[in-house]
């Protein structure tokens, strides 16, 4: 995510195609990181030897984790658009603030 933001706000022209490949790229790793860490927590909720009403670390454990996989589901929302405003387009050097937004999330 970040190599994708720095080639936005550092290139001093519109996205070429060869920029805009290079974030797509870019893009589609952090999106594909993101997946492979919510199948691996799913998988992990389904053999997990505990359940939240066990103990206090099971209980812990799944309230940290899952609002941690919110975020990182949340997360691949705001990338996924992202991802096609930018095959659109949409953002240029002056002006991706949307985009400014999924970053920093």
């Amino acid at each position: 995510m970040t190599f994708a933001h720095y080639e936005i706000a550092a290139v001093k022209k519109l996205l070429a195609q060869g920029d805009q490949a290079y974030v797509l790229v870019m893009l589609l790793l952090a999106m594909l990181l993101g997946a492979l860490f919510s199948a691996c927590q799913w998988y992990e909720y389904n053999y997990a030897q505990f359940s939240i009403q066990d103990s206090t670390y099971g209980s812990m454990f799944y309230l940290i984790t899952g609002f941690h996989g919110l975020h990182v589901i949340i997360g691949l929302v705001f990338l996924f658009i992202s991802f096609h405003r930018i095959r659109r387009h949409h953002f240029t050097v002056e002006h991706h603030l949307g985009f400014e937004f999924s970053a920093l999330y």
